[in-house]
Order: C-alpha cells, then structure tokens, then sequence
C-alpha cells in the first residue's frame, strides 16, 4: 500500500503556506464546504466570466486575469489552512499515481522552460511562467476535487455542477443564436461563443459541449432506468443545436468519434441507434447549415495557400514548430516559446515545447487516466448509474483526444478546467479495492 502522506500533503510549499494561512486566515473560511463551493465557482467562472486585461507581454500576448485564478487561488489557501484532523479520507493510490504523473509533466515542462531560456528560444519568460502557473491550476483543480469528492454529498453537488455548467452554457447558446449580437462578416455565418463574454470561443466551447454530451451519451446508453436514459438523451439532443451553430468542425469529429467509441462498450444498442438516428436526422433535416459546413472541407483539404485553407494553414504551422527540432528534441524550444495559437494542435504543442520528455509524461498521464478509467468501468455494478457515468467519462476521454488533433485543448482553460474537475469526481470515489496497490 502507498503510504497516506502523497507528495502533495508532505510539500514543501504546502506545509510553508499551511503555517502562514493558518495563523492569518479564521479557520470559519478553512472548511470543506468552502473549499468545495470556491472550486465550483471556479467552475463557473472559467466558463462565463470575461477576462480582464491587466497588461501586455509584448506582441500580440496579454496578461489577462480570469475569474476562475481568483477562486482557485483562495481555494489553495483555504486548502494549505486546513489542520490534518480536518481532510477528507486519504487520497486513493489511483489517486496519488496520477498526481504523480501529473507533477512528472509539470517538471518537464519547468525543465523546458530553463531549456529554452538557456538556449534563447524563450523571448518572453513571463509568459511561459504564466503557462506553468496555468497548468498548476489544473492540476489543484485536479487534486483539491479527488480529495473532497470522497464524501458522496460533495461527489453529488460536484456532478450537479457540472451538469448545470452544460445546461446553462446550451441554454445560452440557444440565446445567442436567436439574439445575434451582431452581423455576420467572415465567414458567412453566425458562429456562437464568439462576442463577450466570450472571447472568440467557438472551438474552445464547441469542445467542452462536445465533453459535456459524450458523458450524457455514456449515461443514456448504459444506465438501466429508462426515464434518466431518456433525459439524458434528451440533452444530447438539444445540446447538439449549439454545438453546430459554433461551425466547429473539430468539435463535430470529437463528439461524432466520442459516439462511434461507444459501440466497443457494454452499452444498450438500442438506444444508441436511436440518439445516432435524431442526431443524424436533426443535422441533416432541419436548416442548421451543418451539411454546408461539413462540404466545405472538400475545398480546405484541396487548398495549398496557407492563407486562404484552414488546414494548409495548419500543416504551414506545424512543419514551422518542428523546424531545429533535431536541436531541441529532448526538451523542446520551451513551454510558451511560442503562441499557442501557432499550433492549433495539443500534440504540437506538447512535443515541440516540452521536447521527448514532457511528451512521454503527458502520453502517460492521458493513457493511465484511460486505462484506469476502464478499470473502473469494468469494476462498476453493470447498469449502474457509476458504470454509466464511467462510460461517459470514457467518451468524453475519447472525444477530448480527438479535439486535441486539431485544438490545443487541454491548455485551454474552458475545456481543461471543467475536464479536470470531472476526472478528479469520479476518480474519488472509493472503491473496494483500490486498482492500483
């Protein structure tokens, strides 16, 4: 068994600011039940609430504050303040393990950054500071989640969050298209998640829907009670309007690959002909522009001006990320060496800013968290709401790697956040017997 004191608990840093937090912060603000509605609020704000412009790093990069780093930052003081006799029950070893591999890349990635300020690929180190520091979150995110979900009252209010974040966020966009808040230019259609409070978020929301409706999909495939299957499929349904009127193709291949993934799990058959059926029929049938958006790629993929085709545009870009690579194939030019929306791929960006090193972490930490995933999936009551809810996590993995291709996803704080916030509920809850021992 791996000893209850993980690598979090015994750090340096976290036993220095549990000293300083304790003795200025009134242990009334130091509780769970703070802590557990500071991470839900910045569930909330990662989504909803506008980023304030605080400077310039020179070029086109801004030092923007968003609300979901204030929450979280006083969700990790009021975390450090608490006393030992007051944490939940002890991290799982699943737990732990991931953590592992999770500061595993963060260390590559510090490593990187030295690297590329050693080598002068790095212009700019507040920015590549302000990228570790933004990973950091995610893993807190991560960490705080696992830790507090072990209680089941926490566990629920957790997974309510996270289905009303995906209510409201349809709920808006049915808003939005029906009050456009301005005139279509390029490209000829009105492309939602665009205009405040949003900041050109199409992809980026098209991706966490795509998230969102992968974990419903899992629960209306697999859950044996008909009337939250058919809820749940409900969801999905409308749901899926918003995901095609932000034209987000990428975001269309996840969730269709998400959907396609289910036919290799333990689900009702039935009733995933059905949902594919609507969803087929809603795109196809009704005057969503989804047929037009999906020709177009004929043109993208046949076009060789890098200007004028989205993927030539890509594979411009990506062939430039890989130029010296031979020179820095170890540990990469450096994470934020370069915008991140020069890539306009995760796995670009992991391999050529993080070299080797940090790749291999990140495949790992991406890999165990589906393995161990399925593990659960399979230990799961069959018919279950858990086992359900696995199968969803399990697409929705499915349909985040696929996003990845072509989005850097997991660096986005609109779908990492809420990506690590899911994954740390479900992996919380106790088993019978731990995987990994």
């Amino acid at each position: 068994m791996i000893d209850r004191a993980t690598v979090v608990e015994e750090s340096f840093l976290v036993q220095c600011m549990s000293k300083i937090v304790g003795c200025l912060v009134p242990s009334a603000f130091r509780t769970q039940r703070i802590i557990a509605w500071l991470l839900v609020l910045a569930l909330f704000a990662a989504i909803f609430i506008p980023r304030i412009m605080l400077g310039s790093a020179g070029g086109h990069y801004s030092v923007d504050l968003r609300g979901e780093d204030v929450f979280l930052l006083l969700a990790f003081f009021a975390a450090c303040g608490m006393r030992k006799t007051d944490t939940v029950v002890a991290a799982s070893p699943e737990i732990f393990w991931i953590e592992r591999l999770f500061i595993s890349f963060l260390i590559a990635a510090v490593v990187s950054v030295f690297y590329g300020l050693y080598l002068g690929t790095i212009d700019k180190p507040l920015v590549s500071l302000l990228y570790v520091v933004k990973w950091c979150e995610y893993f807190l995110v991560f960490s705080l989640t696992a830790r507090l979900a072990r209680q089941e009252a926490v566990r629920q209010l957790f997974l309510q969050a996270f289905w009303v974040l995906g209510v409201l966020a349809v709920f808006y966009g049915f808003f939005e298209y029906f009050r456009p808040q301005g005139m279509a230019v390029y490209p000829n259609y009105y492309r939602l998640f665009e205009r405040p409070p949003f900041h050109g978020d199409a992809n980026h929301m098209g991706g966490l829907l795509s998230l969102w409706m992968a974990l419903l999909a899992g629960v209306c495939f697999t859950v044996r009670q008909k009337r939250w299957a058919f809820a749940a499929g409900a969801l999905v349904l409308a749901a899926f309007f918003p995901l095609i009127w932000t034209f987000s193709r990428k975001s269309y291949f996840a969730l269709a690959g998400a959907l396609s993934l289910a036919v290799f799990f333990p689900i009702k058959r039935r009733r995933w002909l059905w949902l594919g059926a609507l969803l087929v029929c809603a795109g196809l049938l009704l005057p969503t522009r989804l047929v037009s958006r999906v020709m177009d790629l004929g043109e993208v993929f046949s076009g060789s001006d890098p200007y004028h085709s989205s993927w030539s545009g890509n594979l411009d870009m990506w062939h430039r990320s890989f130029v010296h690579f031979d020179k820095l194939a170890a540990f990469g030019a450096g994470l934020g060496a370069r915008h991140r929306l020069f890539y306009e791929s995760q796995y670009v960006l992991i391999i050529t800013e993080t070299g080797v090193v940090g790749t291999f972490f990140y495949a790992v930490l991406v890999g165990s968290l589906a393995w161990l995933g399925f593990k659960r999936m399979q230990r799961a009551e069959v018919q279950s709401l858990n086992r359900a809810l696995w199968v969803g996590w399990l697409l929705g993995w499915g349909a985040i790697m696929l996003h990845s291709a072509t989005c850097v996803s997991l660096t986005i704080s609109k779908i990492a956040i809420p990506w690590w916030f899911l994954t740390g509920t479900l992996f919380a809850r106790p088993e019978p017997e731990e995987l990994l021992k």
